[in-house]
């Protein structure tokens, strides 16, 4: 965030800001406008007025594409897309073509950070849409490009990694094989534990329990669907006794499987 947008916005400041926009752009001074509406965005952005950020940003980005800004470019359209995909209700399609013109912007400059930014945001924008294989092949290529240079970042991929996995595992979408599902619950587990690594030897330690606390999210549900398939089968096998005619062996299995809701 720029220094001073957030405070200058709680203070009931914005005025200010936007009357030196107002000036900026009557002296025709470009650069600070850009410098301007960014700090605008991000104001707006701390205190949840998304439409406004987004306005900000608009502006901003259309500023640095006349001036040939790069990395304001990337800048601008990362902080549009990442409003625009936590609005009520997300406006998943316009975030992903944002994310696509923040990743060719970066990709141009050449700051791989932000070109992993942008990749973990179309990642996240597509996990929205539901097309989570898509979004693990953004995640892997951000996660490769990044590499040791940003802890804080590789972490929270890594994350996003493991609960695109998670929701693969388990999805209602997804089809019923087991094989399949095991894998995906095993790269899961690996994601997680691999966020907690980076998180913790780089002394985030808020970090590194959010991805422990998502593996033990996953050993959960893990749990949960065993049992739930266990109660199936056995349900199943109840009334093959009872078509069969076997009510003493139906009423024995039933009891197994209640062991606390009586001889009835």
């Amino acid at each position: 965030m720029t220094f001073g947008a957030k405070e200058l916005l709680l203070n009931r400041q914005p005025p200010l800001l936007q009357h030196a926009l107002a000036l900026a752009a009557r002296l025709g001074r470009d650069d600070l406008q850009l410098r301007l509406a960014l700090c605008l965005g991000d104001a707006h952005v701390a205190t949840s007025e998304g439409a406004a950020a987004i306005g900000y940003y608009e502006e901003a980005l259309q500023l640095a594409r006349k001036l040939g800004n790069l990395d304001a470019e990337a800048g601008a359209a990362l902080g549009a897309a990442a409003t625009a995909a936590r609005s009520d209700p997300p406006q998943t399609g316009y975030a992903l073509m944002l994310y696509g013109w923040a990743f060719a912007a970066a990709e141009a400059s050449g700051d791989r950070r932000s070109i992993s930014r942008a990749l973990r945001g179309l990642g996240n924008a597509e996990v929205d849409r539901g097309a989570l294989f898509d979004a693990l092949d953004h995640y892997t290529r951000a996660l490769d490009l990044i590499g040791d240079e940003d802890a804080l970042l590789a972490a929270a991929i890594l994350l996003d990694c493991g609960n695109a996995h998670l929701l693969l595992a388990f999805g209602k979408e997804l089809p019923v094989i087991v094989e399949s599902r095991e894998w995906h619950i095993g790269q899961a587990e690996s994601y997680y534990w691999r966020s907690a690594r980076v998180a913790r030897d780089a002394g985030m330690l808020r970090e590194a329990l959010e991805a422990i606390y998502s593996l033990a999210q996953l050993r959960l549900l893990q749990l949960r669907h065993e049992e739930a398939e266990a109660t199936q089968r056995a349900c199943a096998s109840i009334e093959r006794m009872l078509d069969a005619g076997d009510i003493a062996g139906a009423t024995g299995a039933l009891r197994r499987l209640a062991p606390g809701e009586g001889n009835t």
